[in-house]
Order: C-alpha cells, then structure tokens, then sequence
C-alpha cells in the first residue's frame, strides 16, 4: 500500500486550467502570435499576470516552444 501523497511545497500556478485552455487555443489557431499579442487578445483574463508569465506558461505548461522567424 502507498503513502498518502504529500502536499508539494512551492509557489501556487497563477493561470488556472481554463485561463490555459483559452491560451493554448489562440496559439493553435494561430501559431505565428507572440506572447504580448496572447496578452494583448485576452486582457480581461491576463491582466493580473505579466509577460513573463505568459511566456513561461506557453513553454513549461503547454509545451510551445519559441521559434525563429525565417529570413
């Protein structure tokens, strides 16, 4: 039998599920957007949360990476 798990220790998320739901589907139908235009589309929803913050969220939790435009 497993141990209970135990409570992680760490800062909380601050984008929930929904909040990167909506976020993952502006990037999948439009994969060319940056992340201050994510930012700038969903204001009411990211207003509490900085750029850097949208950044990180697209890459660590819903796996996009950054790319280089061609040239």
């Amino acid at each position: 039998m497993l141990p209970a798990p135990v409570p992680k220790s760490g800062r909380p998320k601050l984008l929930s599920s929904q909040t990167l739901k909506v976020i993952s589907h502006q990037v999948k139908s439009n994969p060319a957007l940056t992340a201050r235009e994510v930012k700038e589309r969903s204001s009411r929803l990211l207003s509490h949360v900085s750029l850097s913050c949208v950044r990180e969220s697209l890459h660590d939790d819903i796996g996009f990476k950054s790319f280089r435009a061609l040239s």
